[in-house]
């Protein structure tokens, strides 16, 4: 799992968004398995985050709006299961130099979270991961299809050389 944040930020960061922005394939998470994963509502807008501390998620810059809803402990956003906490931002914090290039957002939560079995941070990693070690990415899809439970993949974090060759000019 502490490989998830160095992902999560890498991927946030280089990887430009694309329409096919989804997790493809994987599987339903074990619930309550990923208790760091969040899911931001932005407007009409909906998009993934991980829980750094009892205040603070990151995610996209792309998921900017003036009004904020954090929800965690989700693992069917359809369905209240009882397990979730939905709190507001404060406020954010965008990359300065976010127009794709740098699409990192964090989100001040209005109030510190409690942690419990369903709500947790994520571990932070001291290092970067080299190339090829495998790491659990999830999510709940793209805006266009986003499907009501949590989706979980393991994926090998990739080189530079290889994300060059997998999206020339957009890394």
């Amino acid at each position: 799992m502490k490989y998830f944040i160095f992902f999560t930020l890498f991927a946030a960061t280089y990887a430009a968004p694309t329409e096919n922005n989804k997790i493809v394939g994987g599987y339903e998470c074990r619930k309550n398995s990923v208790p760091y994963q969040v899911f931001v509502v932005a407007g009409y807008r909906f998009c993934g985050g991980a829980l750094i501390s009892r205040t603070w998620v990151v995610t996209a810059a792309e998921c900017y709006k003036t009004t904020i809803q954090v929800r965690l402990g989700e693992h069917d956003i359809a369905t209240n299961e009882g397990t979730e906490r939905f709190i507001d931002a404060a406020y954010v914090v965008r990359h300065p130099d976010y127009f794709r290039d740098a699409d990192i957002m964090l989100i001040k939560l209005s109030q510190p979270v409690t942690l419990n079995n369903y709500i947790r941070t994520v571990s932070l990693p001291s290092s970067c991961a080299v190339a090829g070690t495998r790491c659990l990415i999830s999510g709940w899809g793209s805006e266009d299809n986003t499907p009501n439970l949590l989706r979980c993949q393991d994926t090998p974090i990739l080189s530079d050389r290889s994300c060059s060759s997998f999206y020339p000019g957009q890394i």
